[in-house]
């Protein structure tokens, strides 16, 4: 793979904020593919979440940079479901998002970027650490204040 980049979302909440403040398109690094794990794709559906429609729309309009990963987290998640509906979510989203990206890291990329929750950022979860110098973490208003300071 030749400069390969990833930007790989690990939590529905920067979707569905980015969503709200109509800022989708921050999540479109130039050169960078998005990956949506199919457990935070999930998430974001699950119920008439604020934003929820307005994310589904966008990515509709996206289907050549922003792609869904299957993950075997919401596979368990799914069959879990079935035997315990009320099975609550917990850290499958992250732990999604680590599935991805250890893949995409064996498959060669270059750079990941792994956008979290503003909370989860200051310190991400331990499962999913240590990182590789290839992966920085960031956050949407990260991503927005970067936006910002290069349009200016």
């Amino acid at each position: 793979m030749a400069n390969t980049k990833m930007l790989i979302v690990a939590d529905s909440r920067p979707l569905l904020m980015l969503a709200l403040a109509d800022s989708l398109d921050v999540l479109l690094i130039p050169g960078a593919k998005v990956i949506i794990p199919d457990m935070v794709m999930f998430v974001v559906t699950e119920h008439d979440k604020p934003g929820s429609s307005e994310m589904l729309n966008w990515l509709s309009a996206q289907q050549d940079r922003v792609f869904i990963a299957k993950t075997e987290e919401y596979y368990e998640f799914k069959v879990m479901r079935r035997v315990y509906p009320d099975r609550k979510i917990g850290c499958r989203e992250e732990r999604a998002a680590g599935e991805v990206m250890n893949e995409e890291l064996e498959g060669g990329v270059d750079e990941i970027i792994l956008l979290f929750d503003e909370v989860d950022i200051k310190k991400p979860p331990n499962y999913l650490r240590p990182f590789t110098d290839n992966v920085c973490c960031m956050s949407a208003s990260m991503l927005l204040d970067a936006k910002k300071r290069k349009c200016s």
